[in-house]
């Protein structure tokens, strides 16, 4: 029977066949039928470049991060497909998971999240293979039909959808939540930290929000619509011009409180270049003689990258506050100490102002990018938005805070998290299917245009206002130039965008007697061409009147959205505003922001010779609306902030947000996490797959692979991308088989039961229930509340209450084993050999309390998990526990089959090379006579690894066993060889039934101690026996208590899911290294050093397959519901010729 693959979710983004160019006199760029292609305005595409059949680019451009190459994406659907996968969209998948449909094989979808234009490269070959997919939609980037540069159109959206008959679908991906606020989660104004909006209520400091105008504060200061339309200032770094100027950038504010300022908050957009960044020292000063902040600010370690903070607040607690007096202007200089030659700058996001008495920024940086000495024309706005020294018409969007602040409350949150969604609804329906017709209401001519020039563009705002001419407007230092236009409709309708039809610029500080001039004689170019080249970026106000006295604003629009495309291929979105039939209605056009103050750009005057209006067709049909939500950043706001919530112990959305989406008809969630998806109540999965129908999981494949890590591991992108695709869907690693032997397994508590116990009960014979502990004091006593035990048993504490379902009984029921560990760890996890000691020093009063509790709470048997008696202590005296522990597992043996219990133990694994093994650890088990007691006794075989030893694997079976240990002679047998030997030698045939080799479906993760380098100088003069060149010492993370010494936290325990999500996260392979051992997986991400070795199914398979070849009896694995259920337990039983152990 074939293997069993997890049912899937994939999430992309755009693809980087990015086509930008079109030229004449080529032919049209044609699909595989013969299409004429077109962009999202319709404009027909040039054939230029290479084409596959689907009619996608073959050459493409440098990939990014989160867009992927077509030939990776083509890749990494074709490698599910070869495995029996089926594609389908969002909509069939979420009707798996609510239990509509039962494929009958497994199922994947593949999600491009935020709608891309660049998708129409991949889109062509999903529609003519008939490949469904899934689009997240940002549904504010389309806008009503102009779309934001970059993303999709709703009429691209729908011509997908329509053409694939459905078989591509949209979800929400919310209408403007996709950037990041700010939270406090101690409730402290200096504590705080940019997090994704969704992820939990903001928090709203106490202070200036210079950005926000008054009277229009009723969006969020978070959102989007403060920074879409807004420049980029040079803020710190290295100017990008020349690659060594030292950037100095000010702001001139004026508040309008007064108070203390303590913070500075400001929205930071790209570095240039983008996604870098060093540790930078900056000052800030005020009015230059008041220096209130002089430190480093640091990269953000993302996981996958590490850089400086993009598109996201920044924060900057200030070494002394200052004070701000409403209505007086101050200076704030931010100034970049020291950096690296040809290094990066970050930039701030500015909002345009009108008044530059009250608000403008200067700086020394000359550009964004290097001089190029080839580019032509050379201007300065090739590089930046305003010459060097210039001011800049601009206030940054910066928060100034008085370090006092809140945290909204969840029902604000609710509320504003519910408004956006409703937008999002609104948009989908309203505009996806959406018909616009356009009209021109206003034209001009050149022919009626000269005889109305008469005007001084130094003293008058309009020059005039003529119904038949061009119309002018733009900026001539020291004026902002305003246009009108009278405009008439012969039909009443909304109008929902203008557009205008730019035409040339106008020298108007030249006479226009000398505009047909050559600039130079015999230059052959003319003062009119000349002027042509004159750039400045302008922030259009939009506003209307029928009187041409009472004018309202109907909105803005930067010059770069309605000057796109030829100067007439974009519009501005305007409020719905009523043209009334045969009524003029006058537009007028006005720059907010001033222009340059010096060289020609004093000067950049364009004409306008046609307005028309955008009106949406009354009969438009209505979209489908979202019934599903892909998280931006797969970040939500968690149930753990109920008091109550509805899945205690689940992965799953908060209460205030299930009622939000739920109220909007939105019934499913996708987060970004490798875990996968299972159908399920809840009860009948592990606690790592427990995810409720809100947070359902994806895999994010990305672009492009940090080059460090493809060149370690030589793979390419899509090797990559792929291996992880088949570590996330299972076929990674074959299913473990069954062989006909006796599986054990062991379960810590979790208050929802575990899902291998219900799935595999048929194969597993035996469930070691974690745990009881020995008192280690006197009166002798079992310790029943150490750890939750999910056998019915009510536990108050830590573990919080609650009541667990008996799997006990409900295993008993179907033929299985229960049998409760007992330990001597008191709950900590560490044996605790004084502990031991005690119970083999009072034998018989432990095992009459043993017996006791076993029997009374309806026990199967009793694994003993005693570890870690020193028998070296006071000098090997403490030897006599070795026969102390036999002398104990006899008689605890005797009593429990007297009563009918089953005993097995846990005994360590040794190899019997005195070099290697520890006498402190085994020295205490004589195996071949406890053997003689017990019904079955496990060997540890996987503690050759842990959270204190160099990173490698529990047990290897390749490397020498003293690869780890250079004392002694060398030993050429690996682990798991000489484990095997020393314990088929040691145990008696008639007892090797009795054996259970370990295995473990857990595993490990290191951190390198990254800021000492070294072991400190004081551990390593108390350690003699310390060897440099150990790879131990530098991941030996316990060596010092102080966390901030090391690159993330403590080296730690990890399971099998989690570590394909740290895999997939940080977009690093999984391999084996089969240098070591041939069972395990291994991590290692070559950019940070982590480690990690985990077990996978082949581990379990191995034991299987040790234990048949010895004699053995079985195996026992620790722990279940840590691994994946299809792939570590057999889902069938094989009986075989192997005895069976002992049973009741």
């Amino acid at each position: 029977m074939r293997d069993q693959f997890s049912n899937i979710m994939l999430c992309l983004h755009g693809t980087t066949n990015i086509y930008a160019q079109k030229f004449e006199g080529k032919a049209y760029w044609q699909d595989r039928y013969g299409n004429i292609m077109t962009d999202e305005n319709g404009v027909a595409l040039y054939d230029i470049i290479d084409v596959d059949e689907y009619g996608t680019p073959i050459s493409t451009q440098q990939p990014v991060l989160f867009t992927t190459d077509v030939a990776d994406i083509k890749s990494q659907v074709n490698s599910l497909l070869y495995q029996g996968y089926t594609i389908v969209n969002s909509e069939d998948y979420k009707k798996w998971i609510a239990g509509e449909w039962t494929p009958t094989t497994p199922i994947a979808c593949v999600m491009y999240d935020d709608a891309l234009s660049s998708l129409q490269y991949i889109m062509e070959w999903h529609i003519a293979e008939n490949i469904p997919a899934s689009i997240a939609v940002i549904t504010r980037r389309q806008r009503k039909k102009n779309n934001e540069d970059g993303f999709a159109s709703w009429a691209m959206l729908n011509d997908w959808v329509t053409r694939s008959n459905g078989q591509i679908d949209l979800v929400c991906h919310t209408h403007d939540l996709h950037h990041l606020s700010l939270h406090s989660y101690t409730d402290n104004a200096f504590d705080v930290i940019a997090d994704p909006i969704l992820e939990g209520p903001c928090w709203i400091d106490n202070g200036e929000y210079l950005y926000i105008p008054d009277g229009e504060g009723h969006d969020w200061y978070w959102n989007q619509s403060w920074v879409e339309q807004a420049l980029a200032i040079p803020l710190y770094g290295v100017d990008q011009y020349d690659g060594t100027k030292l950037i100095e950038t000010s702001f001139h504010i004026t508040p309008r409180i007064t108070d203390n300022v303590a913070i500075i908050r400001f929205w930071s957009s790209l570095a240039k270049p983008s996604g870098t960044g060093y540790d930078v020292p900056i000052q800030i000063w005020i009015n230059d003689t008041q220096l209130v902040f002089d430190g480093i600010i640091k990269p953000k370690d993302y996981g996958t990258r590490i850089q400086w903070v993009e598109r996201e607040w920044n924060n900057i607690n200030l070494d002394t506050p200052f004070a701000v007096e409403a209505g007086v202007t101050f200076k704030m200089t931010f100034k970049t100490m020291a950096g690296h030659t040809g290094g990066p700058h970050l930039t701030c996001y500015c909002t345009f102002t009108d008044d530059t008495s009250k608000f403008y920024a200067t700086t020394n940086c000359e550009g964004y990018t290097p001089y190029n000495a080839d580019a032509s024309p050379q201007k300065w706005w090739q590089y930046i938005d305003y010459p060097a020294g210039d001011k800049w018409s601009v206030k940054p969007v910066m928060i100034l805070g008085n370090g006092t602040g809140r945290t909204v409350p969840q029902a604000e949150y609710d509320d504003y998290i519910n408004t956006d969604i409703q937008r999002s609804q609104f948009a989908v329906t309203n505009y996806l299917k959406a018909t616009w017709t356009e009209k021109s209401v206003w034209s001009g001519s050149w022919d009626n245009w000269n005889i109305y020039w008469d005007g001084d563009f130094s003293q008058d705002e309009q020059i005039w206002d003529a119904d038949t001419g061009y119309q002018l407007t733009g900026w001539s230092y020291p004026k902002r130039v305003s246009a009108i236009f009278p405009t008439m409709t012969d039909t009443t309708c909304s109008v929902e965008y203008l557009k205008f039809d730019f035409e040339e610029k106008v020298p108007v500080e030249i006479p226009s007697s000398q505009w047909w001039d050559e600039t130079e004689v015999d230059s052959g170019i003319t003062k009119w061409d000349d002027s042509q080249t004159r750039q400045y970026n302008i922030q259009f106000l939009i506003e209307v009147s029928e009187d041409k006295v009472n004018w309202t604003t109907v909105g803005k629009a930067p010059s770069w959205t309605i000057l796109k495309d030829d100067t007439k291929g974009n519009a501005a979105e305007i409020e719905p505003t009523i043209w009334t039939a045969g009524v003029t209605k006058y537009v007028r056009l006005t720059p907010i922001n001033d222009g340059p103050t010096i060289g020609e750009e004093q000067h950049v005057v364009y004409m306008v010779s046609q307005v028309r209006i955008g009106i949406k067709d009354a009969n438009t049909p209505l979209g489908k609306p979202f019934t599903q939500i892909a998280y931006p950043f797969g970040a939500y706001q968690a149930n753990w902030k109920d008091e109550n919530p509805l899945h205690p112990d689940w992965h799953d959305i908060s209460s205030g947000l299930t009622n939000v989406f739920e109220s909007n008809g939105i019934h499913h969630g996708y987060t970004i996490q490798a875990i996968r998806n299972v159908r399920h109540n809840g009860e009948d999965i592990g606690y790592n797959q427990r995810l409720s129908k809100f947070v359902l999981g994806r895999l994010m494949t990305h672009g492009i692979t940090d080059p460090i890590v493809l060149n370690h591991f030589n793979m390419t992108n899509a090797d990559v991308c792929n291996n992880l695709i088949a570590l996330y869907a299972g076929y990674m690693f074959a299913n473990t088989k069954h062989n006909g032997l006796k599986w054990q397994v062991s379960l810590e508590g979790d208050l929802l039961g575990h899902g291998t116990l219900k799935k595999r009960v048929d194969t597993i014979d035996y469930f070691a229930f974690d745990a009881w502990a020995f008192s280690g004091t006197n009166p002798p006593d079992i310790v029943r509340t150490s750890a939750p035990v999910n056998d019915g048993t009510n536990f108050e504490g830590d573990w919080g209450a609650g009541y667990y379902a008996d799997e006990k009984k409900w295993l008993q029921e179907r033929g299985a084993l229960a049998l409760i560990i007992i330990n001597n760890n008191l709950g900590t996890g560490s044996p605790d050999s004084v502990a031991g000691k005690h119970v083999l020093d009072n034998p018989d009063a432990y095992i009459a309390k043993i017996v006791e509790y076993a029997k009374r709470y309806g026990w199967d048997g009793v694994t003993c998990n005693i570890e870690g008696v020193d028998v070296t202590a006071n000098d090997w005296a403490d030897w006599i526990y070795r026969d102390r522990a036999t002398e104990f597992y006899k008689k605890l043996g005797r009593a429990c089959h007297q009563n009918g219990l089953l005993l097995h133990c846990t005994a360590p694994a040794s190899t019997g090379n005195e070099n290697y093994d520890w006498a402190s650890w085994v020295g205490w088990c004589d195996h071949a006579e406890i053997i003689k007691y017990v019904d079955g006794m496990k060997i540890m075989s996987y503690t050759e690894s842990h959270e204190g030893s160099e990173p490698r694997p529990a047990a290897w079976d390749v490397a020498p066993l003293t690869k780890y240990n250079s004392s002694g002679p060398t030993d050429s047998r690996s682990f798991w060889q000489a484990v095997t030997e020393y314990t088929a030698t040691v145990i008696p045939d008639q007892f090797k039934k009795r054996i259970l080799m370990g295995g473990r479906a857990f595993g490990h993760v290191w951190y390198p101690n990254w800021k000492t380098g070294e072991t400190p100088p004081e551990i390593l003069s108390s350690l003699e026996w310390f060897n440099p060149n150990d790879e131990y010492w530098k991941y030996a993370a316990y060596l010092t208590d102080d966390d901030s010494q090391y690159k993330d936290d403590w080296n730690h325990y990890i399971t099998y899911g989690e570590l394909i999500n740290k895999a997939a996260t940080e977009i690093v392979p999984i391999i084996q290294d089969t240098t070591l051992d041939t069972t395990e997986m291994y991590f290692y991400n070559p950019k940070t050093e982590v480690k990690a070795w985990c077990g996978s199914p082949l581990t379990g398979a191995r034991s299987q397959t040790t234990a048949k070849q010895n004699g053995f009896g079985g195996v026992g694995i620790w722990k279940i519901d840590d691994g994946d259920i299809e792939e570590y337990y057999p889902e069938f039983k094989s009986f075989g010729k192997s005895t069976l152990l002992y049973r009741k």
